[in-house]
């Protein structure tokens, strides 16, 4: 990614710093001042104290300057000290907001984009900036260090152009040489880096599986130690020689800007020693052209490498705020508010039909599907027939190739995201429990102190309260040992229950069950299928599932085939139809029958 647009980058890492953290330009202006002053005070100071003494001045009057030299100094030096440690430590600080809007832009993003590998690692390149906080450390502290090396250079710039124009020519051509070799590696780093992140990806995925406790079963069943640690072994292999390129491209670039400095010191040095010896310079002056030149070309490497460094950075700063910049076409298209909604509505398919996007496989074709407000219904068919894609266009984690969906005889793209979102309460097969309170998973926010009464109805209603109180810390029990010891792991049918506690209490008018109770035996899911219909009543309920348990307590049931629907009506309907469905419904029920006779 070209480095065209660093100074916008800064200026829109300025604008959040001016908004949220103040203090850090505060302390960055002390600290650009009193290193700009600092190595000019000590020249001039130096300069002014050997003309004393070529001047032969009283003792008296050499000691009143010493101490006034020294004075100066150490206040400069105090300042100086005292700005750079709060700016790193405000540069800390910037971390907040800059993770604040990583994480808002992450939720907020288009669902699809999760399911898109460009996007994965583009997020995964702009996640780089938080997860290693030196980046932005580096970004800020390099800004800085541009600023206090550019003011320094104009400084010794007009000196030495005013004293000795050839030594300025010659520090100014190591210098541009310098620049040079410091961008063209830094060019070459970058694209070594991208070869890294999927790398370092990969590896963290090694990690994950020989450490997540939902691979321990199949990696200890299949004694899987060997394998994962000659993948980590390759791992590291491809990393370590990416790696070993980066630092060869530092270590040549440093040897060769080594040499050119050295030849450029030397030759100055030769140069004034000539003047001092043959053209009668003074050696106060002297050391403030010998001081300068070093000084110039200190300056011109402090901010070639800074540049460098800012320039490094700034891809990884591109990267941050493109993807801050990535713009959600889901949440573009309505505004109306939830509060205008009716506390119940009727949801409609209308013609819908959908492709996935980079696909060309229809999923659903012209889909016409109608449920009323309270209704409950089953929808149902094999595996790839179109159920869950059809519950995610509802959910408009998806919208629709062509058609559309009504709520309440409204688009549902006409409503603000967020706010249909309190309309839909939704448990998935692969639901999550998170390593929080047993309370804070069902409300999902920690201030719940005035809900724990309503939520241990909820609880008691699953048949978990008992549970729930029987634990050292309640319903504050950490449900995980991750970062809490003292904390808990449920069992699969508890954690179960938690996630459908948690649709409850959203008490959303529509609630979805994508194939939560796929782990659960039949005769199970049939009982759980049955409470969780005692509990939402009045409510619209969508089922989502291949087995037939919520069907017999379904209002309809809708029967999908290759992303069409071939049968719709009430249980009763679709027996007396002698189609799919009873095919389905007799086979499966001489299933359960054996089960529940083996099992006897």
């Amino acid at each position: 990614m070209k480095n065209n647009n660093i100074v916008k980058n800064y200026f829109r890492i300025l604008k959040i710093i001016a908004h949220e953290n103040k203090k850090f330009l505060f302390a960055s202006v002390l600290l650009v001042i009193s290193s700009s002053a600092y190595p000019f005070i000590n020249i001039f100071l130096l300069k002014y104290l050997l003309e004393a003494i070529e001047r032969k001045t009283s003792l008296e009057d050499f000691i009143i300057f010493a101490i006034v030299a020294v004075s100066i100094n150490l206040a400069i030096t105090g300042i100086k000290i005292i700005s750079d440690r709060y700016e790193k430590l405000y540069a800390k600080v910037q971390m907040i907001p800059m993770t604040r809007r990583f994480i808002t832009q992450s939720i907020k993003m288009d669902y699809q984009n999760m399911e898109n590998e460009q996007v994965i690692q583009e997020m995964n390149r702009a996640s780089y900036v938080l997860l290693n906080k030196i980046n932005l450390e580096q970004y800020l502290e390099a800004a800085n260090l541009i600023l206090i090396s550019f003011i320094q250079l104009i400084i010794t710039i007009v000196i030495l152009v005013n004293t000795n124009i050839l030594i300025f020519m010659l520090v100014l051509l190591v210098s541009i040489l310098n620049n040079v070799i410091n961008f063209a590696t830094q060019k070459k780093n970058y694209i070594v880096h991208k070869g890294i992140v999927p790398i370092e990806r990969r590896w963290r995925y090694i990690i994950d599986m020989t450490t997540d406790i939902s691979f321990g079963k199949t990696v200890r069943l299949h004694s899987l130690k060997d394998y994962f640690l000659k993948k980590g072994e390759e791992n590291r292999g491809e990393f370590i020689s990416l790696h070993g390129k980066r630092l060869k491209n530092i270590f040549h670039a440093d040897m060769i800007k080594g040499i050119i400095s050295l030849l450029q010191e030397l030759g100055v040095f030769i140069w004034l020693v000539y003047a001092v010896i043959y053209k009668g310079l003074l050696i106060s002056s002297f050391t403030v052209i010998f001081n300068s030149a070093s000084q110039m070309n200190a300056s011109f490497v402090t901010l070639a490498e800074n540049i460098y460094l800012l320039a490094e950075n700034n891809n990884y700063m591109n990267d941050f705020f493109h993807f801050l910049d990535r713009k959600s076409q889901l949440r573009s298209t309505g505004s109306l508010s939830v509060n205008e909604l009716k506390q119940t509505g009727c949801i409609e398919f209308r013609n819908v039909s959908f492709t996935y996007p980079g696909s060309t496989r229809v999923i659903l074709k012209d889909i016409n599907l109608k449920i009323t407000p309270g209704e409950s219904i089953t929808v149902i068919g094999e595996n790839g027939a179109g159920k869950t894609t059809l519950v995610k266009l509802l959910m408009r984690l998806y919208d629709v190739t062509s058609g559309e969906i009504l709520y309440d005889n409204v688009n549902i793209k006409e409503y603000d995201y967020d706010e249909y979102m309190k309309v839909l309460a939704t448990i998935f097969q692969d639901y999550r429990i998170f390593a929080f309170s047993i309370y804070e998973n069902i409300c999902l926010h920690e201030d719940y102190q005035n809900d724990v009464f309503h939520m241990d109805e909820i609880l008691e209603d699953n048949n978990m309260l008992q549970k729930v109180k029987s634990l050292k810390h309640g319903g504050e029990m950490i449900l995980s040992k991750l970062f809490d010891e003292s904390g808990i792991e449920l069992s699969g049918g508890q954690m179960q229950k938690i996630a459908l506690c948690r649709a409850i209490y959203k008490d959303a008018p529509v609630i979805i069950l994508d194939e939560p109770t796929a782990s659960l035996s039949p005769l199970a899911e049939a009982e759980l299928y049955k409470d969780f219909h005692r509990l939402v009543k009045n409510k619209t309920a969508i089922y989502i599932s291949h087995r037939l348990s919520s069907s017999t307590i379904s209002d309809k049931i809708c029967v999908l085939h290759n992303g069409e629907i071939i049968e719709y009506g009430s249980h009763k309907q679709l027996m007396e139809l002698n189609g799919e469905y009873k095919k389905m419904y007799e086979l499966q029920s001489r299933y359960y029958q054996d089960q529940l006779e083996e099992s006897e």
